[in-house]
């Protein structure tokens, strides 16, 4: 499904990696509120070879598996530029998102879109 992110920045879209996989991403399919001309860019990742591409479209929630009601895999912020373990859960129309870089940790809420 598409949900909006909590700091209502970006529509995230997750579905399934490839057709016919178990496995779901998640996508940034649409950017909210002003965009600097040419669009926002990577500028924090760690790879500099990475640095100039657009932060639409690029997977920001990779391998996601059903574990019981939470799905968990990999995530990555280009605002931080950095990767974190990922669990997700949902409930109602909020979808938790927990995001950890060793034993810290993140709690993000973001709301299904319609």
């Amino acid at each position: 499904g598409q949900w909006r992110t909590d700091d209502n920045k970006a529509i995230i879209t997750i579905a399934p990696c490839t057709a016919g996989s178990a496995a779901h991403c998640g996508r940034i399919t649409r950017m909210l509120g002003p965009q600097p001309a040419g669009g926002v860019h990577d500028e924090n990742n760690p790879n500099t070879a990475l640095r100039s591409r657009p932060v639409l479209g690029i997977t920001i929630l990779n391998t996601l598996t059903r574990r019981g009601n939470r799905w968990t895999g990999a995530g990555y912020s280009p605002e931080e530029g950095r990767n974190f373990n990922a669990t997700l859960s949902t409930e109602g129309n909020r979808l938790n998102v927990r995001g950890c870089v060793a034993i810290f940790c993140r709690n993000l809420q973001w709301t299904r879109v319609s």
